[in-house]
C-alpha cells in the first residue's frame, strides 16, 4: 500500500498484507505530501456485518416460514376437517346408518358456515332416522298383518286348527324334506264315528261343538308329540308326524283315542254310547319319484280297515318304499 502511495496509484481490489491477511486499504498524503496516512482493514472484518445481517435475515425468514406453515396448516385443517367429516357422514348415510351424527367438536373451530352445515347434516340424519323408524314399524305392522292373514287363510274357521290348504302345503313340504333326508314320514287320518247320525240326532250346532272339542283334543295331543294338525274335510281330521321324530306312532294313536274318550261326549247312535274316532296311520320313506298322495292313500286304507274292525280302532300301515 505504501508502494502504491509513492506511485500515487489507486488500489480498489483486496490484497494480502504483510501479515498474510486479505485486506483493503487507502492512503492520503498530508502536509504537502510530507506525510502519508495509510488505513487498512481486513476484508473479513468488512464482510462480518454483512454475514451477520444475512444470518439474521435467514433466521427471520425461517421463523416467518414456520409461522406461515403452521398457520396455513391450521387454516387448511379448519377447512378440510369439517369437509372430511361431512363427506364421511354422507357416505355413512348412504349405507343406511341413519343414527350417525357429526361430532360438534369437529366444527368448533371452523367457519360459521361449516358449523351450520354440521347442524343441518345432523338434523337431516335425525329426520332420516325417524322416517326409517316409521318405515320399519310400518313394515313390521304389514308383516304381522300378512302373517295374520296367512294364518287365517290356513286356519279352519270352525275348529281353529289348520284347514285343507294348510294340510296340503305342510304335507308337501315335509314330504320333500323327508325325501331329501331319507327319513320316514307318518300320516294320521281320523274320522269321527257315526258323525252323520250324531248330527241327525243332536243337530248341526251340537255337531259343530263336538267337532270343535275333538279337534281341540287332537291339537293338544299333537302339541305334546310335535305333530301338525289339520281338518282334512268334513268330520275327517289329520295329523302329520315330521321326519326325524323318534315318537312311536302307535303310542300317539292310543293317547289320542284316550283323549277323545275322556271328552265323554254322549252319542246315542254309537254302540259305545259316546263319541269315538277311528284312526288310520301310514308310515313311509318318501323319494323324489313319489307323490304325497301315495301316503294319503295308504293312510286312508288303514282308516277304512279301522272302521271295518268295528270303529274306535287304530290301524297302522307301515309301508316302506
Amino acid at each position: 500500500m505504501f508502494q502504491d502511495a509513492l506511485q500515487h496509484k489507486k488500489r480498489t481490489e483486496p490484497y494480502v498484507n504483510a501479515n498474510g491477511v486479505e485486506s483493503l486499504g487507502q492512503y492520503t498524503w498530508i502536509n504537502q505530501e510530507e506525510w502519508v496516512l495509510i488505513s487498512e482493514v481486513s476484508t473479513a472484518e468488512i464482510e462480518q456485518p454483512f454475514h451477520d445481517t444475512l444470518f439474521f435475515m435467514a433466521i427471520i425468514l425461517l421463523f416467518v416460514f414456520f409461522i406461515s406453515y403452521f398457520f396455513t396448516r391450521h387454516l387448511i385443517q379448519q377447512i378440510t376437517r369439517p369437509i372430511q367429516a361431512l363427506l364421511e357422514g354422507t357416505s355413512i348415510l348412504r349405507k343406511g346408518h341413519y343414527d350417525h351424527r357429526i361430532d360438534e367438536n369437529a366444527m368448533t373451530h371452523s367457519a360459521k358456515e361449516f358449523s351450520e352445515l354440521g347442524r343441518a347434516y345432523n338434523d337431516m340424519a335425525s329426520d332420516l332416522q325417524k322416517e326409517q323408524d316409521l318405515r320399519l314399524h310400518a313394515e313390521e305392522d304389514m308383516r304381522r298383518t300378512n302373517e295374520q292373514l296367512r294364518r287365517l287363510s290356513l286356519s279352519d274357521g270352525l275348529t281353529g286348527i289348520g284347514n285343507r290348504r294348510y294340510f296340503d302345503e305342510k304335507l308337501a313340504s315335509l314330504f320333500h324334506t323327508a325325501s331329501k333326508s331319507g327319513q320316514p314320514l307318518s300320516l294320521f287320518l281320523l274320522d269321527i264315528d257315526f258323525f252323520k247320525m250324531y248330527n241327525d240326532h243332536y243337530g248341526h250346532d251340537t255337531g259343530d261343538r263336538a267337532l270343535q272339542l275333538v279337534a281341540a283334543a287332537l291339537d293338544e295331543t299333537a302339541q305334546k308329540y310335535g305333530l301338525f294338525t289339520a281338518r282334512y274335510g268334513g268330520e275327517e281330521l289329520a295329523m302329520i308326524l315330521p321326519p326325524g321324530s323318534q315318537k312311536d306312532v302307535h303310542t300317539i294313536g292310543v293317547d289320542l283315542l284316550a283323549a277323545i274318550q275322556q271328552l265323554n261326549i254322549p252319542h246315542i247312535s254309537s254302540p259305545t254310547g259316546v263319541l269315538s274316532v277311528s284312526v288310520g296311520i301310514a308310515t313311509m320313506t318318501p323319494s323324489p319319484i313319489l307323490s304325497p298322495r301315495l301316503l294319503i292313500q295308504y293312510a286312508d286304507k288303514a282308516l277304512y280297515k279301522s272302521k271295518q274292525l268295528g270303529r274306535g280302532k287304530i290301524t297302522i300301515n307301515p309301508l316302506e318304499t
